[in-house]
């Protein structure tokens, strides 16, 4: 079995046949996806890269955890709201904060009108080109 050492330091099979897409663009940021596939066209190996740094460790740096929402909703023009309450729940986690179930409820409602939002936007406007022709739509 052939293997490689990712700069992470996993250990990746590297035998039989390799394939790469890079850049996958229908994304926010840019994507690397790298697959081993066997000669049964079963995947041994598949990585998935994100190959866009933003540097938001770096702003975020020294400032107050509370005020990380408003930063991290930045990392993508399409999902803000779901970065911002994520950055939100890390933080009370590091905390050990409690929220009330009615808070809870209220965000999981947010989270997942959110989640249509955002379904329709990579859908129609991010993915839709790859099989629908404009003009003739």
């Amino acid at each position: 079995m052939a293997t490689m050492q990712t700069p992470n330091g996993f250990d990746l099979d590297t035998s039989g046949q390799r394939v790469v897409v890079d850049p996958v663009t229908r994304i926010e940021g840019h994507m690397r996806c790298e697959v081993n596939v066997d000669e049964n066209n079963m995947i041994r190996n598949a990585v998935s890269t994100g190959t866009m740094w933003r540097g938001l460790e770096v702003i975020l740096k020294g400032r107050d955890p509370r005020d990380a929402w408003a930063f991290t909703q930045r990392i993508c023009g399409v999902c803000t709201g779901t970065h911002a309450l994520t950055s939100v729940r890390a933080v009370e986690d590091a905390l050990g904060i409690e929220i009330p179930e009615n808070a809870n409820s209220i965000r999981n409602i947010m989270q997942l009108s959110l989640q249509v939002h955002d379904h329709l936007v990579h859908f129609y406007h991010l993915h839709a080109l790859d099989w629908v022709n404009p003009v003739n739509a």
